[in-house]
C-alpha cells in the first residue's frame, strides 16, 4: 500500500527570472511603471485636506431612494440612476411639444400622438432638450399580449429620439439614460411591464435597448401606412380603425423588447400589492362595468427598481 507523501513546493525561480513587480512585491517595493505613475500625479493628498476640499456629488441632490443607493450615488458609480446621466444633461420630465419637436425633425416616423403618460426628456445645463421618450400605455391586443395577467400593468415606449451623436458629446449613450428612466423615473408598482418595438427597415436593431437591460421576445411581420405627408401613421385611432384610403401601405419587421419587474402572468398579483381594484359605477359600450385603480394606503407613491 502506497503511503502519500506531503507535496513538495516547486523551486522558485531566481531573481533575474522572475517578474519585476513580483521582485518589488516580496522585497517591499513598488515596481517601476508604478512608481512612474505616482511621479507624474504627485505627492498624495493628507486625508484632513481631502476631506476639507471634497465636493459633494451632483447626483446627491437629485437621489431619491435608500440611504445605500445614497452613498453609492456620492462615490459617483451609479449618477445616471439618479438622473444624472452626464457632466452637464440630467433626466427631466419635459413637455409633450419639445418633444414633437424632436419627433417630427429626427424620429424615422416623423410623427407621435397627442397625449403621454410619462414625456421625459435630457436636458442640458444651460437648457434645451436634446433626446425625449414618450410613454403610453400600449392597444388593448398589445398590452394584452405582453402582459397576460393583467393588461392595464403595461405601459410602451412610444418614441425614443435624439439629435444626431455628434451634436450630444455630453450623452454618447441613449442605453444609460433609458436605464435611469426605467429605473426611477416611472412608477413600476403600477407599472410592471415595459415594452417597446425596434423597427429593422428603419435600420434600428435594438441595440440600445439590450444595452438598457431589455429582453427581446420575438420579431414578426406587421404592416404600416403612410400618409400623404410621408408620415407613419396607424389605423387605430381614438379607440376605433379608421378606412386606410389614401395611404400608402408597406411592411415593417418589429422586434418586442420588455423591461418586466415581475415574472410574466404575475401582472395582476403585482398590481394588488400596490393598487385596489374598485368598481368607478360607469359602463362601457359593452356594457361591461368601468373599473379603476386606486393605490393602496401603504404603498409608496413611487416604486423604483434598483
Amino acid at each position: 500500500m502506497r503511503r502519500d507523501r506531503p507535496r513538495r513546493r516547486p523551486p522558485r525561480a531566481p531573481a533575474h527570472r522572475r517578474p519585476r513587480a513580483a521582485v518589488a512585491r516580496r522585497r517591499g517595493r513598488t515596481s517601476r511603471p508604478l512608481r512612474r505613475a505616482r511621479a507624474r500625479r504627485g505627492p498624495p493628498t493628507p486625508p484632513a485636506e481631502r476631506a476639507r476640499v471634497r465636493v459633494p456629488h451632483p447626483a446627491r441632490a437629485a437621489c431619491r431612494g435608500p440611504r445605500r443607493a445614497l452613498r453609492r450615488c456620492e462615490r459617483g458609480r451609479v449618477s445616471a440612476w439618479a438622473g444624472v446621466v452626464g457632466v452637464s444633461v440630467r433626466i427631466e420630465r419635459v413637455a409633450l411639444s419639445d418633444a414633437r419637436a424632436l419627433v417630427e425633425r429626427f424620429h424615422g416616423y416623423g410623427a407621435c400622438g397627442n397625449t403621454g403618460t410619462y414625456v421625459h426628456g435630457a436636458v442640458r445645463h444651460g437648457g434645451g432638450v436634446i433626446a425625449a421618450w414618450i410613454w403610453l400605455p400600449p392597444a388593448p391586443g398589445a398590452a394584452r399580449a405582453v402582459s397576460p395577467g393583467d393588461h392595464r400593468g403595461a405601459l410602451a415606449l412610444s418614441r425614443m429620439v435624439a439629435i444626431p451623436r455628434e451634436e450630444r458629446p455630453d450623452l454618447p449613450k441613449l442605453s444609460k439614460a433609458l436605464r435611469a428612466i426605467a429605473a426611477h423615473h416611472i412608477d413600476r408598482a403600477r407599472w410592471p411591464v415595459l415594452v417597446t418595438y425596434s423597427d429593422a427597415s428603419q435600420g434600428h436593431s435594438g441595440h440600445v435597448y439590450r444595452c438598457a437591460g431589455w429582453q427581446p421576445e420575438g420579431t414578426r411581420r406587421a404592416p404600416f401606412f403612410v400618409d400623404a405627408d410621408g408620415r407613419r401613421v396607424g389605423t387605430y385611432v381614438d379607440g376605433r380603425h379608421r378606412s386606410a384610403d389614401g395611404m400608402v401601405r408597406g411592411w415593417a419587421m418589429l422586434t418586442r423588447w420588455t423591461r418586466r419587474a415581475c415574472p410574466i402572468g404575475e401582472e395582476r398579483a403585482w398590481l394588488s400589492r400596490h393598487f385596489d381594484d374598485v368598481d368607478t359605477g360607469r359602463r362601457w359600450k359593452s356594457g361591461k362595468p368601468a373599473r379603476a385603480l386606486v393605490r393602496k394606503a401603504s404603498s409608496r407613491e413611487q416604486t423604483s427598481l434598483w
